[in-house]
């Protein structure tokens, strides 16, 4: 499932104000399989959101602290892919 840029626009949320929050949540919700999760890894995510890693980090953390989306890590390893996925809204 792809999201259009007038589908992102118009998402509305109160945790998801900032274009740069929607963009991430939605891009966890585009890369979801059938069992909910969406693994990427941090070079990954970067590349499909244009944001820098720094930046990545700062709203993936505010987006799980809003319990918009929940992370598991795969692995033990730096490069390793991470779990994501949304959460009801």
């Amino acid at each position: 499932m792809s999201t259009t840029v007038e589908e992102v626009l118009a998402f509305q949320h109160q945790g998801l104000r900032r274009l740069t929050h929607k963009i991430v949540y939605l891009a966890i919700r585009n890369r979801q399989t059938e069992t909910g999760w969406a693994s990427l890894s941090l070079k990954d995510f970067t590349h499909l959101t244009g944001l820098t890693p720094s930046a990545l980090v700062a709203v993936v953390t505010k987006l799980v602290d809003l319990g918009l989306i929940e992370k598991n890590r795969d692995g033990l390893h730096r490069n390793d892919k991470t779990q994501y996925r949304t959460t009801e809204i």
